[in-house]
């Protein structure tokens, strides 16, 4: 294949690349680490990350509306369900603080 000392031979096919990318081994949440994740809905102005200015979703840079689903972070921040679910997927940190989510997710 085309793999010298871990990485990619200069010389790699697209194939072998796409084949090193399959292998990969995920860094993020599993799914019961997610599932534990709090959701909820976003409440619009009477929300309280409207007050605190935090109204928008730093993954997607979309402002929320009112009744989006969210999951919110052990870390107290909040994001769209789907993209942080997304994020999570690869990696385990949060997008705006990057702690590491599963450090609070250990019980």
């Amino acid at each position: 294949m085309g793999v010298v000392g871990g990485a990619p031979r200069e010389d790699a096919t697209y194939e072998e690349l796409l084949a090193l990318d399959a292998n990969a081994v995920s860094q993020g949440l599993s799914r019961a680490q997610m599932s534990a994740l709090a959701s909820r809905r976003y409440l619009g102005e009477r929300d309280a990350l409207a007050s605190k200015g935090e109204a928008s979703c730093v993954i997607c840079l979309c402002e929320y509306d009112e009744g989006d689903e969210m999951h919110m972070l052990p870390c107290a921040h909040g994001f769209h369900k789907k993209c942080v679910s997304q994020w999570l997927k690869d990696k385990p940190t949060c997008p705006a603080c990057q702690r590491d989510v599963r450090e609070d997710l250990r019980s």
